[in-house]
């Protein structure tokens, strides 16, 4: 009987019955500790390594020449790989512990791109989100080490004669695909002048494209600049460039605009400088170019129904805002009856030294006045350059003749 039950039962269908009735508990199994023991691995390094990285960033900070400051947290992401610091706080050293910040930043956030790391290829985005910044014109003179940096810096440059490509050579191999800043400002502060005049750029959006160390890292793409930003909460400012770094010397080109800045927003800077007010819509208009070390640009200035006012009370403060008034009625011209400034401002030279025409800009405002207005926008840019160099009255003759205009002189000249 009993050979015909194990002759039935071959496979041993019924054994694995009766086992799976009295199946042991999973603690009972070797293969449940050990992924038991990988977990407890995992959830231990995740609880650890935000804090590690915490203490090694403050450590970063604190290496800083001239600096000091904080950060409020730090996470860490494997999956997809990225560094999250938050609260980021910049003091410049010298300053009151509760001073206004250098730099502060909310958020900023490094990813890697998995992709191309399982590729053996080091491509990375930044972002930083609300980042307030602070330029405090002359409050502090830099530390004797920040100032040997930027000599060492400055050194490095001239030695291998601009070539910004040889000095990103020496950093690793990488592709900043995509660097960003979002609803951020920054705040400019006069610190010598006793009034303290301030000047704020807000809602600063900027994008910066295909930053790379190496020349095969850029897809031939180019490296890519836009930004657009509120100036003090009247003035739109645009800017858009693109750039070889990589080149011999660095070869760049793009515009600037800024767009209906009422000067009463910038009244607190005028009263401090000059004791006056001023009224009036502000457009400028930048045109620029650099290749194999050579620079070129214009920019184009338009003041419509400019108007000088006394600032304070005083006899001082009245004759400047006369003089000023009297200058803005004799060079400005009158379009649809509104009074309106215009001029070009050229640059010509190299990026060693820059050289803004002074000359062509003065005699830019007389034609304005006297031959025919500035057409709003780029439509006159770039300035026309003379063939070889010109004196004062030459120019002005060119100025005033209704053909011609103002020429920018040679490079160099």
């Amino acid at each position: 009987m009993a050979a015909s039950a194990q002759t039935a039962d071959r496979y041993g269908i019924r054994a694995a019955v009766e086992a799976a009735k009295h199946r042991r508990p999973l603690y009972r199994y070797t293969s449940f500790w050990v992924w038991v023991a990988i977990a407890a691995v995992i959830f231990a390094v995740r609880l650890g390594v935000d804090p590690i990285a915490k203490v090694y960033t403050q450590k970063g900070i604190d290496s800083l020449t001239g600096y000091h400051g904080s950060v409020t947290g730090v996470n860490v992401s494997f999956f997809p790989p990225a560094y999250t610091v938050q609260g980021l706080k910049l003091v410049q050293d010298g300053r009151e512990a509760d001073a206004e910040p250098v730099v502060y930043v909310k958020t900023l956030t490094g990813r890697v791109m998995l992709r191309e790391l399982l590729k053996l290829r080091l491509v990375a985005r930044v972002q930083a989100h609300n980042l307030k910044a602070t330029i405090q014109g002359g409050a502090t003179e830099p530390p004797e080490e920040a100032k040997e940096a930027g000599r060492k810096v400055k050194k490095e440059a001239l030695k291998h004669d601009l070539d910004f490509g040889e000095v990103l050579h020496k950093l690793i191999p990488l592709r900043a695909d995509r660097i960003e800043v979002r609803d951020s400002e920054l705040t400019v502060y006069d610190v010598t002048d006793p009034k303290r005049p301030s000047l704020w750029v807000s809602d600063v959006q900027l994008a910066l494209e295909n930053l790379v160390t190496r020349r095969n890292l850029d897809q031939n793409v180019p490296l890519n600049l836009t930004m657009r930003a509120v100036v003090a909460k009247t003035g739109t400012l645009k800017v858009l460039a693109t750039g070889d770094l990589l080149a011999d010397k660095p070869a760049f080109s793009g515009q600037a605009q800024l767009t209906g800045l009422q000067l009463q927003s910038l009244w607190e800077w005028t009263h401090a400088k000059a004791g006056v007010g001023a009224s009036g819509t502000v457009n400028a208009f930048v045109n620029f170019n650099s290749a194999e070390g050579k620079l070129a640009g214009d920019t184009k200035l338009i003041i419509e129904n400019p108007k000088v006012a006394p600032s304070e009370k005083g006899l001082g403060s009245k004759l400047k805002a006369g003089a000023a008034n009297l200058a803005i009625s004799v060079l400005s011209s009158k379009d649809g009856g509104d009074k309106k400034i215009g001029t070009t401002l050229p640059l010509k030279g190299t990026l060693y030294q820059p050289d803004p025409q002074i000359w062509p800009t003065v005699l830019g405002v007389v034609r304005n006045a006297f031959v025919d207005g500035i057409d709003w926008g780029f439509t006159d840019l770039p300035t026309p350059t003379a063939n070889e160099k010109q004196g004062v009255l030459e120019q002005a003759k060119d100025a005033l003749n209704e053909d011609e205009g103002p020429k920018a002189q040679p490079r160099g000249q």
